[in-house]
């Protein structure tokens, strides 16, 4: 979702700087798996919010799917802002809410793919 024509460069640096975040912090899970379980939440947390940032900036900046990016960046922010605002929420909350996020992004990825598909076939 984040090659359309014509994204300023800011995108690009922006989705390269959260690969390269998660490049690192898949890393050291591997390398540590036995770190402790609350990094891993706050980790989680900040992943939240930089990707829903990244899915607002693109939102407001670009035309088509503005409403999609949009509502996926404010329910990703949300989703991060609670898990890092009390991160002792515990890990069955944790994957509650990392499943309805995924849900969530998941129908919002596969409308954007369609709207996409419809836009190109036209």
């Amino acid at each position: 979702a984040g090659f359309e024509p014509g994204a300023p460069p800011s995108h690009a640096v922006l989705r390269t700087v959260i690969g390269i975040l998660a490049i690192l912090a898949g890393l050291v899970l591997i390398v540590r798996p036995g770190a402790s379980v609350m990094v891993l939440v706050i980790a989680v947390g900040f992943w939240f919010v930089l990707t829903g940032v990244a899915d607002l900036m693109r939102g407001i900046t670009q035309p088509g799917q503005r409403f999609l990016s949009i509502a996926l960046g404010v329910v990703s922010i949300a989703a991060g802002v609670i898990i890092l605002g009390d991160p002792d929420i515990g890990l069955r909350t944790l994957a509650i809410l990392a499943g309805i996020l995924f849900i969530v992004r998941g129908v919002f990825e596969m409308a954007v793919g369609w709207e996409l598909r419809r836009i190109h076939a036209a």
